[in-house]
């Protein structure tokens, strides 16, 4: 009996899923709690403010960073968990697990591409780049890297395509 239990909890944790077992007269139930999901904008433009609030609103983890201290303010980001101003060329300094999904977003070519090097080396789950395709094509030939190589994480343009337009919409485009 241990044994289908040690069986269907690895399961369960594989599957990231809860379920119930019926052995002899017991009744269990495996519960897979996740952790929330950890957003990291790179990016603190007034655009950014409606994504904050909208994952704050869904129980994420909001990290705002921005190498520009007039804009990565904690009162313009009052539900974001952190608001870092981030210096140029400094490292991320921190793990991503399978809940971790980063946004560029800094409208600031050079400090998406020195966000992009930094992270490509060990990408988040979900990397989602805002502007153009060509743009993000162009910041990917610029940090050295191919898109091949980020694979199914890297997402440009960032969100899904629902015409979105206005900082609202692509924030419910991006969260989506």
């Amino acid at each position: 009996d241990r044994e289908v239990i040690r069986e269907q909890t690895a399961l369960a944790l594989r599957a990231l899923d809860s379920r119930h077992l019926q052995i002899g007269p017991a009744e269990l139930f495996i519960e897979t709690l996740r952790p929330p999901v950890r957003l990291l904008i790179f990016g603190a433009g007034d655009d950014a403010v409606p994504l904050a609030d909208l994952a704050h609103y869904l129980g994420w983890r909001v990290e705002v960073r921005d190498g520009r201290s007039h804009y990565a303010r904690r009162e313009k980001f009052p539900n974001a968990d952190t608001v870092t101003v981030r210096a140029a060329g400094e490292a991320f300094h921190g793990t991503f697990d399978p809940w971790t999904v980063a946004v560029l977003m800094t409208h600031s070519y050079s400090q998406d591409l020195d966000v992009l090097e930094t992270l490509a080396a060990n990408p988040p789950v979900y990397l989602g780049i805002l502007g153009p395709r060509k743009r993000s094509m162009q910041l990917l030939e610029d940090a050295g890297l191919d898109a091949a190589r980020l694979g199914e994480a890297l997402h440009s343009p960032i969100g899904l395509d629902i015409g979105a337009d206005g900082p609202e919409q692509v924030a419910v485009a991006v969260i989506a």
